[in-house]
């Protein structure tokens, strides 16, 4: 009977392959049945038979063991090749049951990103056709003709002058003001009585005055907000953003230039000129916050007019120079009349004088210095101007146009010259449209210097606006208000 047992069923190392020699001194825990056996006495060749065997079984027990030992290493690589191979065909089997169970989807990835790719590249060639219209339209396209859409009628008795403010327009009058948006809509009205009214309208403040008269009122964009009295006769006056007001008043022997708040309070800051050794002022300018002032002077010098401008300033850098004057410049302006000043920016300015348009910047507080300039040798019949640009309408010394337009970026860059014919009696200016009109028909330029309209007019128009993208043109007349579209 083979030598080898199954291990007891507590040992730990139980199963199929789980076999050993079991040792001699092994004691069998399991009852067995005994069965009775009939007793064998030996005999001599009994004795000399067992003897044979007992040699056979010494030679033969080590070959025994030696294949026994390799039975068992074959039947254990066996065994890990069987293990090896059942566990591959389970695998097997279970991604096959999880495919069965849960068939794979088509791949539609590559068909969604190819969908999305397509649909964005439909969203960019629309944009891009859409962005080249308006380019195209705005820029190059000539209306053809115009619609009248609406009129509308505005109070405040005989027209004096209209001014933008914001979005809005105001309409002013000896007899008082009217604030309107582009459609026609009434914000705000209000009453005085003025012999010469003067505007100055910042971003968010405007103010009349009257001119040598004593009375200013303030405004907000609803209404009023301020009034101030001078006691001397009023010239000019200036308004900054934030609502700091600049007023020139004269006597007979000197001009001072006083400052309020926007609610009409007198702010302890004074100017004082002497006409014969300053000169008369005859434009100011306060920048966007109310800190530096520039002022024009004219004075007369060995029999000749002359110009000069002075920038001053208010805040604690000017409190510690004499009479807060921060530089001077009258070299560009010999033999010229300065008729306007204007900061347009922080610290960036600009002077138009009879011999030319010059820009200066003060980014050095105490040391401004001119940035640029475009002396002019022909004479000058109009100016427009606004934040962002400057126009000039000059006489042409040729004989193939009657004036030259000219287009300044209030930033100090001559942008466009181009010579016209129109004989023109009104030059306005709004955003990027030029206007040139006379009392029946005008033309409008874009600023890139082409004719985007021109027609005879049905009614008289004081002052010309840009409506919505550019269809549209806001015409103000005397007591009316007309929207026309463009065709």
């Amino acid at each position: 009977m083979d030598d080898r047992r199954k291990l007891p069923p507590k040992d730990n190392k139980t199963g199929k392959n789980n076999i050993r020699k079991i040792p001699k001194d092994y004691q069998r825990r399991n009852d067995t049945r005994k069965v009775p056996v009939k007793k064998y006495v030996k005999d001599e060749g009994d004795a000399y038979h067992e003897n044979s065997r007992e040699k056979e079984n010494v030679i033969e027990e080590p070959r025994k063991k030696e294949v026994q030992r390799k039975n068992i290493k074959k039947e254990a690589f066996g065994n890990k090749q069987r293990r090896e191979v059942i566990q591959i065909d389970k695998a097997n089997k279970q991604k096959y049951t999880e495919k069965s169970e849960n068939p794979k989807k088509p791949n539609t990835l590559p068909k969604k990103r190819s969908r999305t790719g397509i649909w964005v590249a439909v969203i960019l060639f629309i944009l891009i056709s859409f962005g080249a219209f308006y380019i195209i339209k705005s820029n190059f396209y000539k209306y053809k003709s115009y619609s009248l859409k609406w009129t509308k009628e505005l109070k405040q008795g005989s027209i004096v002058g209209y001014e933008t403010f914001g979005d809005y327009i105001i309409k002013y009058s000896k007899d008082g003001a009217i604030c309107i948006d582009r459609s026609g809509n009434e914000v705000w009205i209000d009453s005085y009585e003025m012999k010469d009214p003067i505007i100055s309208v910042s971003s968010s403040y405007a103010a009349i005055a009257d001119r040598q008269g004593t009375n200013i009122y303030i405004f907000g964009k609803e209404g009023r907000i301020g009034s101030a009295s001078t006691g001397l006769p009023i010239t000019r006056i200036s308004l900054s953003d934030v609502g700091v007001l600049a007023v020139i008043v004269e006597d007979n022997n000197s001009t001072s230039i006083n400052f309020f708040s926007k609610e009409g309070n007198t702010i302890d800051i004074t100017v004082k000129n002497s006409l014969n050794g300053d000169g008369y002022p005859t434009d100011i300018s306060l920048s966007p916050d109310g800190n530096n002032l520039l002022v024009s002077y004219q004075y007369i010098k060995d029999a000749m007019l002359k110009g000069n401008v002075v920038f001053y300033n208010f805040s604690g850098i000017g409190k510690n120079i004499p009479n807060r004057i921060m530089g001077g410049f009258n070299e560009p302006f010999e033999d010229s009349l300065i008729s306007k000043v204007s900061f347009v920016q922080k610290l960036d300015s600009y002077v138009l004088a009879s011999n030319g348009i010059y820009f200066f910047s003060s980014q050095n507080i105490v040391s401004p210095k001119l940035k640029s300039s475009f002396p002019e040798t022909s004479e000058i019949k109009s100016v427009a101007y606004n934040k962002d640009y400057v126009i000039m309408i000059v006489d042409n010394i040729t004989d193939q146009y009657k004036y030259t337009l000219k287009i300044y970026k209030t930033s100090g860059s001559l942008i466009l010259e181009k010579g016209i014919n129109y004989e023109y009696e009104r030059l306005d200016l709004d955003k990027d449209y030029i206007f040139l009109s006379d009392s029946s028909s005008c033309v409008v330029y874009n600023t890139k210097g082409f004719v985007k309209f021109e027609s005879d007019l049905e009614f008289p128009v004081l002052k010309f606006l840009k409506a919505g993208m550019g269809d549209g043109l806001i015409l103000l007349g005397d007591s009316k208000m007309n929207y026309i579209e463009l065709k």
